[in-house]
Order: structure tokens, then C-alpha cells, then sequence
């Protein structure tokens, strides 16, 4: 499963990208305050970061040299309302692996998101699973049972690409619940 931390102090706006990152079957943890962003990224591991450029205490780019400064290699893309080119050149020169100018589609930012993932996690952890007539493919978010597709939540989905990445092991409540649920 993929984990992403999303970093927007517009509660409209974090609200659509969880949304939309939660349909793709990623685990979000979405924050509005830079400095919960930053313990978060001290405590845990994100597959990839989206931020906004304009945050109230620390502006993305900011927050992007300070990630890349403590040695943080998570891919970052940061979002942002237009304005010059060289702010563009700037974020990307501050670490940031895309910069994206609102307003844009949804799917192109959930393309974007897997273009990075792809580059960024190991290959193995793409790989579909099998499990009896149990099909996961966590590319296209899809689980098959012999020919039928089953609907399931962000959330099932991710449990169970969590139980047959890991056949043999089992899981504690907290590291389940650290895996899979973001930070209240």
C-alpha cells in the first residue's frame, strides 16, 4: 500500500486531494500545520509527499529544502497557484520531483503520483498478488475473484494488500493501524 502525506491549509482543497488520493487506494494523512507535517515525517514513512507552495508558517519550498536538507528522499510534489517561472524553477531546485500549477485535472495529478511512485518504490513492491483465485493489482487498484471484479473500500483494499504482501506475518493492532490509518 502506498502512504502519502498531503500538506494544504485549504480545508476545501485537502479535503478534494484526500479524496481523490483515497479513490486511487493510497493511505493519506492530510495536515494543514507545517510543523505537524514535519513530526509526522519525523516519526513515520510516507511513499510520497504533496504539499501546497503557500502554507501559513513555512512556504513549500521552504518546507521542501528543510525535507531534503535532514537527508528525506520522499518524492515530493508540490502544488501551486500560477505565478512566475522562476518560482517553478525555484521548487524544483529546493528538491521538489514535480511542481504542478492550479487549477489542474485530477487525473493528471493522480498520474503524476504514480509516474513518481513508479521511479521510487522497489519494483517488488508492484508486483500483483495471488492468492488462490484471488487476484490484487495494485497498479490499477483492482482485485479479481476467478473473472469478477470485487468493489472494494480504499480501506479493504489496502488491508488486504497488506495481509499478501506479508503471508506469514502476523500483524498487531498498532502496526495495522499505523499502516493504514492516518494520524487523528
Amino acid at each position: 500500500m502506498v502512504k502519502i502525506l498531503s500538506i494544504e491549509n485549504d480545508h476545501i482543497i485537502a479535503a478534494a486531494l484526500m479524496g481523490l488520493m483515497n479513490q486511487h487506494h493510497y493511505v493519506v494523512e492530510s495536515v494543514q500545520d507545517v510543523n505537524w507535517a514535519w513530526q509526522l515525517l519525523k516519526q513515520s514513512e510516507y511513499d510520497l509527499i504533496v504539499m501546497d507552495v503557500t502554507l501559513p508558517e513555512l512556504n513549500g519550498i521552504s518546507l521542501c529544502r528543510r525535507i531534503r536538507s535532514h537527508s528525506i528522499t520522499t518524492p515530493i510534489v508540490i502544488i501551486a497557484n500560477e505565478g512566475p517561472m522562476s518560482e517553478k524553477t525555484v521548487g524544483l531546485d529546493a528538491g521538489a520531483d514535480d511542481y504542478l500549477i492550479k487549477p489542474f485535472h485530477p487525473e493528471e495529478l493522480c498520474a503524476r503520483i504514480r509516474a513518481l511512485l513508479r521511479r521510487s518504490v522497489p519494483a517488488a513492491d508492484i508486483f500483483c498478488f495471488d492468492w488462490g483465485n484471488l487476484h490484487l493489482n495494485p497498479v490499477s487498484a483492482e482485485v479479481r475473484h476467478c473473472s469478477d471484479v470485487l468493489p472494494l473500500t480504499p480501506k479493504e483494499f489496502a488491508l488486504l494488500e497488506l495481509f499478501l504482501r506479508h503471508p506469514q506475518q502476523v500483524f498487531s493492532c498498532s502496526v495495522i493501524l499505523d499502516k493504514l490509518w492516518p494520524y487523528p
